[in-house]
């Protein structure tokens, strides 16, 4: 297998130890990502995102020093390196645009990456996840490598996932390595290749859609 779907793999290798191929603790992990996505409270999201980095294969954390990353997933698959930082803007309803300060936001969490994680070979990308659609004249002027994720396409991320999951949950076995393997066998090329988020937000467009999203997965 490919570095990322094997490493994926093993992920999903580890939360089925943990929380068992059958019974409720697996069912209410997955119940509670999917309300912290969809959450309006900042630290709940965060969690989320947070939960869904761990899920997808990445170290997944919530820096708590000021002016962290709301979350940042930070991914090592055979010699590739990545680190993708998220603003989430999800609380302020009145607002109508990612502001530039948003923007800004975002900007300073991929200088500080690039200074922590550059020298060791790492690529960085920085996003703002939000329910906002349009960016201030400002903020578009000021945004350049800078994406945004609506919560809709997190979403949609973690929707796929959890079927691929539950693919594997259920032919998967915990003492029976063949049955195992079998189990992998049927939903590896499902998986995306090594690279699969760099590339997607390396898209020109500056929402990057489900669709740019997802286009690897299958």
């Amino acid at each position: 297998m490919a570095d990322y779907p094997n490493h994926l793999i093993r992920t999903f290798d580890d939360i089925l130890e943990k929380l068992g191929a059958s019974g409720n603790r697996f069912e209410r992990w997955c119940s509670d990502i999917s309300g912290f996505l969809q959450s309006d409270t900042h630290a709940q999201y965060q969690e989320g995102l947070e939960r869904l980095g761990q899920a997808l294969g990445y170290s997944a954390t919530r820096p708590k020093q000021q002016s962290a990353p709301d979350c940042r997933w930070r991914g090592v698959f055979g010699n590739t390196r990545e680190v993708i930082t998220f603003e989430a803007k999800i609380q302020d309803k009145d607002s109508r645009e990612v502001s530039a300060s948003d923007v800004g936001q975002a900007h300073n969490h991929v200088s500080s990456a690039l200074t922590e994680y550059g020298n060791q070979g790492y690529s960085v990308r920085g996003t703002v996840v939000t329910h906002l659609t349009s960016l201030t004249p400002d903020a578009q002027a000021s945004a350049g490598a800078i994406k945004v994720l609506s919560k809709a396409t997190v979403d949609d991320l973690w929707r796929h996932l959890r079927v691929l999951l539950d693919l594997y949950r259920d032919r998967w076995s915990l003492y029976d390595i063949p049955t195992r393997m079998a189990a992998a066998q049927a939903i590896t090329s499902r998986i995306p290749p090594t690279g699969w988020l760099v590339r997607a937000l390396d898209n020109p467009e500056r929402f990057i859609t489900p669709e740019t999203l997802m286009r690897e997965w299958s």
